[in-house]
């Protein structure tokens, strides 16, 4: 987790550790800068500005952003600003910032392996569906479902046999 503090004029006063080695800088790198000009370069800058605008007058802050780190990089963080106050008055900002960038990789990651199972069970040319037993129903009937499904009668103790029948054109 890393933590900075800048003073109201804009200047940082103190980092900890985990902020420099998430963003790739030294001491000697932050002397003299903002957060902004740290942190958010290029199209991320004016969005940076605006925030800390936003935090130095009084509002605190939370979002999910992307980050530029010191060799160029983008880093997928969670972000929490809130102003910083003193015998009445601004002194200035504390930011907290969270890499976050394995759990967005594991996110989008999850959202194209369903993508590819939906396209792949609506292209199929075989029936796919999901069931919950525990709900009686079925959960996830592909949308491109070419058979039609006849259960066959049972005996008690015995387990039901199901009977996929073709009825679209084709093999």
């Amino acid at each position: 987790m890393g933590v900075v503090v800048e003073s109201q004029e804009g200047v940082v006063q103190v980092s900890n550790p985990a902020f420099r080695k998430m963003f790739g800088y030294s001491n000697e790198d932050i002397a003299g800068k903002s957060i902004d000009q740290l942190v958010a370069t290029g199209e991320l800058r004016q969005e940076a500005e605006a925030i800390s605008r936003q935090v130095h007058s009084g509002w605190s802050f939370h979002r999910i952003l992307k980050r530029t780190r010191k060799d160029g990089s983008l880093l997928d963080v969670e972000a929490f600003a809130a102003a910083l106050a003193g015998e009445g008055k601004a002194k200035g900002q504390m930011a907290i910032y969270v890499d976050i960038s394995r759990r967005v990789e594991g996110e989008r990651n999850i959202r194209d392996s369903e993508e590819l199972f939906r396209t792949l069970s609506s292209t199929a040319p075989i029936g796919i569906f999901r069931s919950a037993i525990d709900a009686g129903r079925d959960t996830f009937p592909a949308a491109g479902w070419p058979c039609h499904l006849d259960f066959m009668a049972i005996s008690p103790g015995s387990r039901p046999r199901w009977c996929f029948e073709r009825i679209c054109g084709g093999a």
